[in-house]
């Protein structure tokens, strides 16, 4: 993995985890809550697996075959990134309540009936 396809794909994993995530808001709203649960880990994972490729980017040497190894294995760990993404959920759901807020607001000033 090159410095370039990290940069590019940090974007498309959070966009993933953003769509998964939502994926699991709508099982939860719908009282499917093991599932919805299994697509949050499964979202914040997705975030630890971005902030691991930042991490990587920025203090490892991408043209070692050790680092190049090492990220490998490490992105296919699912209790690794279980553990970096320790405290992770809070922020996005902040991110995802704040990003709801201001969506409500914003339809509530279009609505016809405002």
């Amino acid at each position: 993995m090159n410095e370039k396809q990290i940069v590019e794909g940090i974007p498309k994993i959070i966009d993933n985890a953003e769509a998964i995530y939502a994926d699991a808001d709508l099982l939860r709203e719908n009282g499917r809550f093991e599932r919805a649960y299994s697509l949050f880990q499964l979202s914040i994972e997705e975030i630890a697996k971005a902030f691991m490729l930042s991490g990587t980017l920025i203090f490892e040497d991408l043209s070692s075959n050790e680092v190049q190894a090492r990220l490998k294995k490490d992105l296919k760990d699912h209790e690794l990134k279980s553990k970096n993404s320790i405290g992770l959920e809070s922020i996005f759901y902040e991110y995802r309540s704040e990003e709801r807020r201001v969506g409500k607001e914003c339809r509530s000033r279009w609505s016809p009936y405002h």
